[in-house]
């Protein structure tokens, strides 16, 4: 594509080999995937340099948002959403909730249309309902998807793939996405069920520390 070769060496200049390019067929013949190498969470937002990439992907006059079929992928270790299994399990089944309930406030976070949002990154299937049982309410948000084009990918082995959000190129957008799941981890590992069922979008929000955040939920009139 017009650019790659000039681009992709300027990236890794800049950042380092911390991310690498992979092809991919949705986004057509010059489009590229940027893919960071696993990496914490203080990595992304403080020193992975993703500043830089927005910079010169932008320079290059790629459009990440301003394309129909650009997403934002963000992949979170199963590890981190608890020690063991059954922690790990229940804990994604509230995050999985979280997106069947508040289905409407998650596309609006996105940036994606219904259109877009429905064939690259599909609701909950499934209804949860607060007199089902910890082992129902898991089955459920299991077999909440029959593919990988799901809002919240559970297909992979190590890692829970959030598919929902709209492709940017805009530094703040992207650090607000990363953020925005790491508050509303912080949430699901700390509320009950019961809790996940009650409580408000807002509330769930409330843990927030993220200028980013805040200003990203600003522009999009969501507090």
């Amino acid at each position: 594509g017009i650019g790659y070769f000039d681009m992709l060496p300027e990236i890794n200049e800049a950042v380092g080999n911390v991310v690498y390019f992979q092809y991919d067929g949705s986004l057509g013949y010059e489009g590229v995937e940027i893919i960071s190498q696993p990496c914490s969470l203080d990595y992304h937002l403080n020193n992975l340099g993703w500043d830089k990439i927005v910079d010169i992907a932008s320079d290059y006059k790629y459009k990440s948002h301003d394309t129909d079929t650009c997403g934002l992928h963000i992949h979170v270790s199963k590890e981190a959403f608890g020690v063991t299994r059954t922690q790990q399990d229940l804990n994604i089944a509230k995050m999985v909730i979280i997106f069947e309930r508040f289905w409407d406030k998650i596309v609006q976070f996105s940036r994606r249309d219904y259109d877009r949002i429905n064939r690259w990154a599909k609701k909950p299937e499934y209804k949860f309902y607060k007199s089902d049982t910890e082992i129902d309410i898991v089955s459920k948000s299991k077999f909440s998807y029959d593919d990988r084009y799901s809002c919240i990918n559970l297909q992979n082995s190590a890692t829970v793939e959030f598919r929902v959000f709209r492709g940017t190129l805009k530094l703040n957008t992207l650090l607000a996405s990363i953020q925005f799941l790491d508050v509303l981890m912080d949430y699901v590992i700390k509320a009950s069920l019961e809790d996940v069922f009650e409580d408000s979008f807002l509330t769930m929000l409330s843990g927030n520390k993220y200028q980013e955040l805040t200003t990203y939920l600003n522009e999009r009139g969501m507090i």
